[in-house]
């Protein structure tokens, strides 16, 4: 049975995927949130990832408050970037796959065309650069 870590799972889509999960049989499904598991601290992401050892990672957890960011681009940073850094080099080396939730606000929004993975990104406030 494959185990899926699902973060920030008391925000809006970690609390739907944790509902959606319902219907999926033949998984072994591990939500978290900061209050189980901060992904803003290195250590203890390794030692939670090492414990529950997850075949996927799915990181909903966020700072997502876009206006509030301007004034706490550190914790904004600390959240958006250093955590899921933290993530990406607990399962380095595993064969844990990883998915990130991102945000349209890494982008201008200058483009004629639809973005993809590969589009530069130019943020223009300090929520789309965190």
């Amino acid at each position: 049975m494959e185990t899926i870590l699902i973060t920030g799972a008391k925000g809006q889509l970690g609390s739907e995927l944790k509902e959606a999960s319902k219907s999926y049989y033949g998984y072994d499904f591990v939500f978290t949130d900061i209050d189980s598991l901060d992904i803003s601290d290195k250590k203890q992401t390794e030692n939670f990832i090492k414990k529950t050892q997850p075949d996927w990672i799915l990181n909903c957890a966020a700072y997502n408050l876009v206006d509030k960011a301007e004034a706490e681009s550190e914790k904004a940073l600390l959240v958006n970037g250093k955590a899921v850094s933290n993530i990406a080099e607990a399962i380095k080396g595993s064969e844990c796959r990883f998915i990130l939730i991102s945000t349209d606000y890494v982008f201008d929004g200058k483009s004629n065309v639809p973005y993809n993975e590969d589009s530069p990104t130019s943020p223009l406030v300090a929520y789309g650069l965190s």
